[in-house]
């Protein structure tokens, strides 16, 4: 039995499997639509693996109506033997997706060659973006080690800029996820959480952040666990992206985050590229509290200061 087959009779209890193609209704005017493709784990192997990110491309193109923005939460390359190459095709296969602002960061594997990831990606290990009343934090991992390890003065960055930005939607981006955040295995194995995560919890309690995306676990959307909303921490809702690659031969998978001009409604979906289509069932709204407003696309990159 495929190991792929096999999970999946094991998590069918978690999850129907049935599916939608398309993004927006038809009667939707794509103008009124901010649409970000969040992303993680291509970092193939050997070239047989780098199918996974050129099907997932192809999907995008192909069945998406132009995302905006495409938001890649770590781990590019998988060894620094082949960071050079494999950043040369990444770069070269993702003008496919014909999505102009791509965002990144690096993760661990990302950091085995930080400089080889630094020369082709171009942002430092930190950073914010802004698009209208949205603003979303992105933060490496600083170290080659399976914990995400943030230091304290991005730490800092950060907190700051949640505390000044309350006015705003914050979305926040890590490879590794919180201890608390719910997540799959977050609270039993330490190599998927950020280390030190008290401190980002205890902004989390007093501060509102509306969304945390995270990778790094590699685990396909059908074992559940991969969402969380978390009351303690204002309601935040975490999101693991899932992963390009095809682990255990199961299909990239990545999500489709939908916000509308002048509502407080965030849809957030599970693409599984193979099949290009949605999981239904893997749909979530949040709501944000506030609308989400813009009169430009173009998102305004800020870099520390």
């Amino acid at each position: 039995m495929r190991p792929c087959l096999w999970m999946f009779i094991l998590g069918f209890t978690l999850l129907s499997c049935s599916y939608e193609k398309s993004t927006l209704r038809s009667s939707d005017n794509r103008q009124d639509f901010y649409i970000l493709w969040a992303l993680s784990d291509i970092q193939p192997r050997n070239d047989d693996e780098r199918e996974a990110f050129e099907t997932a491309v192809s999907d995008i193109k192909n069945n998406i109506p132009n995302p905006d923005m495409a938001i890649l939460a770590g781990d590019i390359f998988h060894n620094s033997r082949l960071a050079e190459t494999t950043l040369n095709w990444f770069i070269e296969a993702r003008k496919g997706a014909d999505i102009d602002y791509w965002f990144e960061i690096a993760g661990n594997h990302d950091m085995k060659d930080y400089e080889a990831y630094k020369r082709h990606i171009k942002k430092p290990l930190y950073y914010s973006v802004e698009v209208g009343n949205l603003l979303i934090l992105f933060m490496s991992d600083e170290d080659s080690y399976p914990p995400t390890f943030i230091s304290d003065d991005t730490f800092n960055w950060w907190k700051n800029q949640v505390i000044e930005n309350q006015d705003k939607i914050i979305i926040t981006v890590t490879h590794g996820y919180p201890k608390n955040s719910r997540l799959f295995m977050a609270r039993m194995v330490e190599s998927r959480t950020i280390l030190d995560s008290k401190r980002f919890e205890d902004v989390l309690r007093e501060y509102k952040v509306h969304l945390w995306l995270a990778a790094h676990t590699h685990i396909p959307s059908f074992w559940g666990f991969n969402e969380s909303t978390v009351k303690k921490f204002n309601n935040i809702t975490f999101i693991n992206v899932a992963r390009i690659r095809r682990d255990l031969k199961c299909n990239p998978e990545s999500r489709i985050i939908i916000l509308q001009n002048n509502s407080p409604v965030m849809t957030i979906r599970t693409r599984d590229h193979h099949k290009k289509k949605y999981v239904r069932r893997r749909e979530m709204s949040v709501n944000l509290g506030k609308n989400f407003t813009f009169d430009n696309v173009v998102p305004k990159l800020i870099l520390p200061k």
